[in-house]
């Protein structure tokens, strides 16, 4: 009976190890099922994030070309500005010259009438000057003349 006895264990052990092992598979399965999950959550939030990666790459990208865009129109428009104004200054710079020379050449002319006037004035001041004193000596010429008239006249 000891014999069957042994045997008896050694089944009830393999029995057991069996169960054990079962036990551990299910828990194993279970565990890998798990793993095996939480790997295909981890991949879909990694491609999710991938998504809007690209999603957000693909907004940059497009806020960049809208950017330099503008960029570009503005700097056209600043060229064409900075070329107006080179030739207004241009213009301007000429047209100043021009003034130049005609302001030098009226400063010349109105230094020669500056001088006529003042000339003028002198001889206004001295025939104002000497206003009366000719009208008398005029006065006793024509008297003068008048009685040589009239001695030349009674002569006669």
């Amino acid at each position: 009976m000891f014999f069957g006895l042994q045997q008896q264990l050694r089944h009830l052990e393999k029995r057991a190890c069996i169960r054990q092992r079962n036990k551990i598979l299910r828990e194993e399965g279970f565990h890998a099922a798990m793993r095996y999950y939480r790997r295909m959550r981890k991949a879909i939030v990694v491609e999710e994030t991938e998504d809007q990666a690209m999603a957000s790459e693909a907004d940059s990208q497009s806020a960049y070309e809208n950017f330099m865009k503008d960029s570009n129109k503005s700097i056209k428009k600043t060229q064409q500005s900075i070329s107006d104004m080179t030739g207004a200054r241009a213009s301007a710079k000429e047209e100043l010259s021009i003034a130049k020379s005609d302001f030098s050449s009226n400063m010349q002319e109105l230094e020669g009438l500056d001088q006529t006037n003042q000339d003028l004035h002198k001889s206004c001041d001295y025939t104002l000057k000497n206003f009366d004193a000719r009208q008398k000596a005029r006065a006793a010429e024509m008297d003068a003349l008048n009685e040589a008239k009239n001695i030349l006249s009674g002569a006669k």
